[in-house]
């Protein structure tokens, strides 16, 4: 009986999970940086056209904001991890720049991307551990 209980949580924390990092990924997918394209002005392409990463067309997160995507290498990076023996689980990303947007610097104010969904997200969260 305990192990069909547990099976059972550990499924909804799962699904729980999925939907966490389904909804990080979607608030921060919006385009940050976009695509330009120049005119070489000298050297041996010079006059040929070339796509860049364009700063003019930016638009950066302000302080406050979800991160705007500016690769897409942090928004794959979020991902979760579900130990069912123990029914605990970790939401977030491995790459060292996370917890700058999320916490700022003293150069950057945060831009909070974890908590502020895990905030957002909690009722439906709840809803989905009660099997709702």
């Amino acid at each position: 009986m305990i192990a069909l209980v547990r099976g059972i949580a550990g499924a909804r924390l799962e699904a729980a999970c999925v939907h966490l990092v389904n909804k990080m990924r979607e608030n921060v997918s919006v385009a940050g940086r976009t695509k330009t394209q120049v005119t070489v002005s000298r050297g041996k392409n010079k006059g040929k056209t070339r796509t860049k990463w364009g700063a003019l067309n930016s638009k950066p997160s302000a302080p406050g904001d979800f991160p705007a995507k500016q690769t897409g290498k942090f928004r794959s990076s979020i991902a979760y991890t579900v130990d069912k023996q123990t029914l605990s689980a970790k939401v977030g990303t491995s790459l060292k720049y996370g917890k700058f947007l999320e916490m700022g610097t003293r150069k950057m104010a945060p831009r909070p991307w974890l908590l502020r969904t895990a905030g957002e997200e909690k009722q439906a969260v709840n809803q989905i551990m009660a099997g709702k």
